[in-house]
């Protein structure tokens, strides 16, 4: 179920004096204003105004609770969001839903700002927002909050599992999913047509490995954009850069650079135990735009943020190098061509930055339908 719009944390101090009761009451009346509903779907899941862990606030989003229930219907999970608030908001208009994923440093209001600069300078309306915040254990008393999903590490980029609520076993994709979902509800949204799903940095190796093994939104146009990952998933084990010995690098095919031991870290989510020829067929269908910054060209030796594994270097030195020869792998899986619905392109004068990447000519055109 979704939250009331009243707390469900109940505080009964012992004898409270006067004062401390006039407090309580008002921290509890906070507490019920600051989580309005914001929309309800009919699986339950719903979006709530609230902002109790302290986040950043935006110009022009509301800070909202996603609930989406467990498996089995025993509670609901919760993640902090960002989401388009005035005209902007989810509502009967909207025509596009754009989710953004933000990068290694979790700054999901930095996220959101960028693609919603992005949408101010293309001049289109009726697109919603929603930039989802991903904890971890880095956060401490932050995250403490039983509903809450809590990631360990970076484990969160390739989909990994939560690590609290302790027992359940869901992952990054299943948020998607869910948000995804949320999304279909004709009586909330009659006029939503698509939805697009992005990322910049560690936020576009989460939505590639999206688009390879997530689901497709059912009855909406799904499209994901690419932009600047430091590593791609490969559906085999052949690679364009070999080791000193002119042989394969060490875990260069483990998951997340390929598909060996996926089970181990993916096995609760269900599309991952399809084969890999399975999935590169689905993947070759589908809608994705790859990006990538003119001026985002440091190789391993000179560049602070990029992967330096060598299941990463196997893939090339620098991300240009990575993003071509990740195309030249899905070509040759494809009969020697591009998918049909697959765009590759570079951003003049764009760095390894959000901002430059989506508020671009070319980033407007592949964000917004």
């Amino acid at each position: 179920m979704c939250w009331p719009c009243t707390s469900n944390k109940h505080i009964e101090p012992a004898y409270p004096s006067e004062g401390q009761g006039k407090k309580q009451q008002q921290q509890q009346q906070q507490q019920g204003r600051s989580r309005k509903m914001l929309a309800k779907s009919k699986d339950d899941s719903c979006f709530a105004k609230g902002n109790e862990r302290g986040l950043e606030e935006v110009s022009g989003a509301n800070i909202a609770k996603f609930t989406f229930p467990r498996p089995g219907g025993a509670g609901s999970f919760e993640i902090d969001t960002y989401i388009s608030k005035g005209d902007d908001a989810p509502g009967e208009q909207t025509r596009q839903v754009v989710v953004v994923a933000h990068g290694h440093q979790r700054d999901a209001n930095n996220a959101f700002k960028a693609v919603q600069s992005a949408l101010k300078t293309s001049g289109k309306s009726n697109i919603a927002i929603v930039a989802p915040k991903i904890f971890n254990g880095a956060d401490g008393e932050t995250a403490a909050d039983g509903d809450l999903c809590i990631w360990k590490g970076d484990g969160w980029g390739s989909g990994e599992g939560i690590l609290f609520p302790l027992g359940n076993a869901i992952g990054t994709f299943d948020i998607i999913d869910a948000i995804g979902h949320h999304f279909t509800d004709k009586n909330l949204y009659p006029a939503l047509e698509s939805i697009t799903f992005a990322g910049h940095s560690m936020g576009s190796q989460l939505m590639l490995r999206h688009a390879i093994l997530g689901k497709q939104v059912s009855g909406l146009k799904t499209s994901w954009v690419v932009a600047n990952p430091s590593s791609y998933l490969y559906f085999d084990n052949d690679r364009p850069v070999k080791d000193r010995d002119g042989g394969a690098f060490k875990g260069q095919n483990e998951y997340k650079y390929g598909f060996d031991g996926i089970g181990q870290k993916l096995g609760f989510y269900a599309d991952a135990s399809k084969s890999p020829e399975e999935l590169f067929e689905r993947f070759a269908a589908r809608t994705v735009r790859f990006l990538n910054g003119a001026l985002d060209n440091k190789g391993v030796s000179e560049s602070k943020s990029i992967d330096k594994r060598p299941a990463a270097v196997a893939q090339g030195d620098n991300r240009q190098e990575r993003a071509e020869n990740f195309r030249k792998h899905v070509n040759r899986k494809n009969g020697g061509q591009d998918p049909a619905a697959f765009s590759w392109q570079l951003v003049p004068r764009a760095s390894h930055s959000a901002d430059e990447m989506f508020d671009s000519e070319i980033g407007i055109a592949a964000l917004f339908n």
